[in-house]
């Protein structure tokens, strides 16, 4: 069998929070990992594609991602550095 995705990692629970925007409202519970292995996305992700972080940073404000991703992902940054 072909394995795909990413395997044998650890992960830290961050602080769970509740994101609301004009359209929806969730509560989001992130984790956070480090991997330095292969991935290889799934046919779940085709079209897809797996973003550097100084890609993401340069993107951010711009209208590409979703305002829940650029959300989290500032409070993944911040609950990175506690």
């Amino acid at each position: 069998m072909d394995r795909q995705g990413v395997i044998d990692f650890n992960t830290k629970q961050l602080p769970h929070y509740v994101f609301q925007s004009d359209r929806e409202r969730e509560l989001v519970f992130p984790f956070r990992t480090v991997y330095d292995g292969n991935i290889k996305p799934s046919a779940e992700t085709d079209g897809g594609k797996f973003w550097s972080i100084p890609e993401i940073e340069v993107s951010l404000g711009k209208g590409i991602f979703t305002p829940n991703f650029e959300s989290e992902y500032s409070r993944v940054l911040k609950a990175g550095h506690n």
